[in-house]
């Protein structure tokens, strides 16, 4: 590139060649190459990316943008938004690169990793974008401003710990405030993907809060709630609501990233919707899912080695595949999911998706259960509002010994989202953590839900077995047992699921009560 500052004036013919994270970018014939797929962008969006490419990683004021791209001339705001909006789809298609914008000043061009060959090189994982809007102030006193402005900076905070999420900061979505600006404009202008709305009603001491998420391409709400309570302590109230609204995003956003994805050809997807792929497939346990799992989580890896979500839901497939005996060498599993387990916590230990997926691969493959716990914490410290990372730590404390702290994180992780991705997996280890307390009527409906919605999956109807046998009732029992041989055998093999000792003892005297009563049965 160029050495000269970005105010010079781009010269599209004279510009050379260059990389851009996964794009090879040739600005003489307008053209951004990937993959062996050519797309012509329009001159002055061509222009624009030159002049921020020129000074990656610093600032470029909307001025400089100006004078080098349309020469001075006065340009409106809506000329420049085009193009950076425009840049950030490139961005989102393709990966390795991001566009950001810094309130009041300008835009800044980063890469993930230096930039590469497309055709040689890895491509980035690309996260759904979304910003807050100006919430708006229902409550006839103009004074009452700052708590809804309030709200729209805490819950962009809340979001923010949600590393799958790329969120726009507060003071970009407040340069809203006051402008007849639609959903779809704002998304357009800063080049995010979803919209969150917000109106803040406050009347004696109550107040309501009303939010809905929107797709920014098509202006579909995809998501709505609403808040009340008590204003005893304005920022208390803020904090309770931002977590409450952020714990029901992520979800939401990862189920429309989900769709998009499945609606992609699969020979032409980027790293991020590889793993989206992967992660559905896993909202299911069973061994057709996990391996299939594995097919899109090993290119994905292969795409971008770093890339540590990826890493550590390949290290709990693995694992899986090892208790359950689903492959012809199981041992390689284990091994490759202790690989990636270290691997995901060496690339991304501030992730607290990393650290709670790579927990549940640990306590899963038996060892270190200290270690699991511990990361577990960090990943609820990090981020409080996941409801997976309170999954995780339950399941952890489960194995750990204290069913009783186990089922209040679980009833956590079950509120922050109801109806969660990982509902087989929550409900199953809600089951478990009532079968651990002797709560054996409690368990059931838990574990029958677990088995509704993972029906290849062994583990409840082996916990079932046992239920049924501490409860005496033996014909369920029977029943349970025979569903559980048809996926899976009853042995040291599903020694994650019954750890501790005191839990796996627990579990095979009630599996025993039930196979010697189908043994009397079937002897009669």
């Amino acid at each position: 590139m160029k050495s000269d500052d970005a105010t010079m004036i781009v010269d599209l013919a004279l510009e050379p060649r260059f990389s851009l994270g996964s794009l090879v970018v040739r600005p003489a014939t307008r053209e951004v190459a990937v993959a062996g797929q050519i797309q012509v962008l329009e001159p002055r969006i061509m222009q624009v990316l030159v002049a921020l490419a020129r000074r990656r990683g610093e600032v470029v004021a909307r001025d400089e943008l100006i004078a080098s791209c349309w020469s001075g001339r006065v340009v409106g705001e809506d000329a420049i938004n085009r193009c950076i909006a425009a840049i950030r789809r490139l961005s989102e298609a393709h990966g390795g690169f991001s566009v950001e914008t810094v309130a009041r000043v300008g835009y800044r061009l980063g890469e993930s990793a230096a930039a590469v060959d497309p055709i040689a090189g890895p491509a980035r994982a690309i996260k759904p974008s979304i910003m807050v809007m100006p919430f708006a102030n229902l409550s006839g006193d103009a004074e009452q401003d700052y708590f809804a402005d309030g709200m729209v900076e805490e819950i962009t905070r809340a979001l923010s710990r949600f590393r799958s999420i790329f969120v726009i900061g507060a003071g970009s979505g407040l340069s809203f405030k006051g402008k007849a600006t639609t959903p779809q404009d704002a998304a357009s202008a800063l080049g995010v993907r979803y919209v969150l709305e917000g109106s803040v009603r406050k009347a004696a001491d109550r107040v309501r809060i009303a939010v809905k998420l929107i797709d920014g391409d098509n202006g579909v709400q995809i998501w709505s709630d609403r808040f009340e309570d008590t204003l005893e302590d304005v920022f208390a109230l803020q904090d309770k609501v931002a977590l409450s609204v952020a714990s029901f995003i992520e979800p939401a956003v990862r189920r429309a990233e989900m769709r998009r994805a499945k609606n992609r050809p699969t020979s032409n997807m980027s790293c991020y919707d590889l793993y989206l792929r992967a992660l559905a497939l896993c909202r299911t346990p069973g061994k057709a899912g996990y391996l299939a799992a594995l097919g899109f989580l090993d290119r994905t890896i292969a795409l971008d080695p770093d890339f540590g979500p990826a890493l550590a839901l390949a290290a709990i497939c693995h694992v899986l595949i090892f208790a359950y005996r689903w492959s012809d060498d199981p041992q390689v599993n284990l091994a490759a999911a202790r690989t990636l387990t270290r691997r995901a916590l060496e690339v991304a230990d501030e992730d607290s998706e990393v650290l709670s997926k790579s927990a549940m691969a640990m306590q899963m493959m038996g060892f270190d259960i200290d270690a699991a716990a511990e990361l577990a914490e960090r990943a609820t410290a990090l981020n409080p509002g996941s409801a997976f990372n309170w999954l995780a730590a339950g399941a952890i404390q489960l194995r750990y010994g204290d069913p009783g702290l186990a089922l209040e994180q679980l009833e956590t992780s079950l509120r922050l989202d109801p109806t969660s991705e990982s509902g087989p997996l929550l409900r199953f280890n809600l089951g478990m953590a009532h079968f651990a307390l002797r709560r054996f009527h409690e368990a059931v409906p838990f574990l029958k839900q677990a088995a509704q919605l993972a029906p290849d999956w062994p583990a409840p109807s082996a916990i079932l077995a046992a239920v049924y046998g501490h409860l005496g009732e033996m014909p369920a029992g029977r029943e349970a047992i025979t569903q559980h041989r048809t996926l899976a055998r009853i042995d040291a093999g599903e020694g994650a699921v019954f750890s501790p000792s005191s839990l796996r003892d627990l579990v095979m005297e009630g599996i025993t009560l039930a196979e010697n009563a189908a043994i009397s049965e079937a002897t009669e």
